[in-house]
């Protein structure tokens, strides 16, 4: 036998329970009263209640309506913390960057995907991107500042000879830290430029050469960058100043051999 039941307040169920004898099912969970068989004690409002008493047994099936709100509350909680651990991770990964740890940096960016791998890899392309590349110039930059700018030759530390091979070290490592920068964004000017200036304080061949290239590559991003003109227009009129003079010498032997 089907007995269908409907849920009450704990008020109507008080009301109803004033008005007749209470009559109740042989497990003692339903009440009879006006005709109509209710749970007992009664449900809350805040709940649906689905009974079903076949042969004397009761299978009560509680939904809660607030579920789906509450489940997907939890949901969102996870997300927005998990956002907030991949950001930690590769603000982490600026800082190492930055400090020249670059293998670090990309362990770090491992750990990131593990979290949650799409929206690791759409901030890490994205909105961070700019500051890896950042990071990396600046690196580069503290590289230069401290190790090469004003790197002199000292007859008391070292000879000429060792004076030129560390002084092409540092630049050559230096340059190692630019390419990093150039391999993220080949159109960086500050890169660049600097990749210039640490070619102009090593001692290597075709070195004016390479400067020279550089400071075309700069004008072509940026036909107005007015220090990379400079520089190139300064590189052109010395070459200039020295084939005059290189031909002057030639011409002034051959004079003196005419005589």
């Amino acid at each position: 036998m089907l007995i269908q039941t409907r849920a009450i307040t704990i008020k109507e169920f008080e009301c109803l329970c004033g008005m007749a004898e209470r009559i109740l099912s042989p497990d003692g969970s339903m009440m009879l009263i006006e005709g109509e068989w209710i749970p007992y004690p009664p449900a809350i409002e805040a709940h649906t209640i689905q009974d079903s008493v076949v042969m004397g047994d009761v299978k009560t099936e509680v939904t809660h309506k607030h579920q789906h709100n509450h489940n997907t509350a939890v949901h969102n909680t996870i997300v927005q913390d998990s956002e907030k651990l991949i950001r930690s991770h590769l603000s982490t990964m600026i800082d190492a960057m930055y400090e020249g740890r670059v293998i670090d940096s990309k362990a770090i960016f491992e750990r990131a995907k593990q979290i949650d791998y799409d929206l690791a890899n759409e901030l890490h392309n994205g909105e961070y991107y700019p500051y890896f590349v950042d990071a990396l110039y600046r690196d580069a930059q503290n590289y230069f500042n401290s190790m090469i700018k004003n790197y002199r030759f000292n007859k008391r530390r070292e000879t000429m000879p060792s004076y030129i091979q560390n002084i092409n070290n540092y630049c050559m490592f230096g340059i190692g830290k630019i390419k990093t920068v150039l391999q993220w964004d080949p159109r960086h000017i500050p890169a660049l430029m600097l990749n210039a200036e640490i070619l102009g304080k090593g001692n290597f061949s075709n070195s004016q050469e390479n400067i020279e290239r550089i400071y075309n590559s700069v004008l072509l991003i940026d036909p107005n960058h007015k220090l990379a003109r400079y520089k190139l227009e300064r590189i052109i009129r010395n070459r200039k100043i020295k084939n005059s003079i290189i031909t002057g010498g030639v011409l002034f032997i051959l004079i003196l051999l005419m005589m």
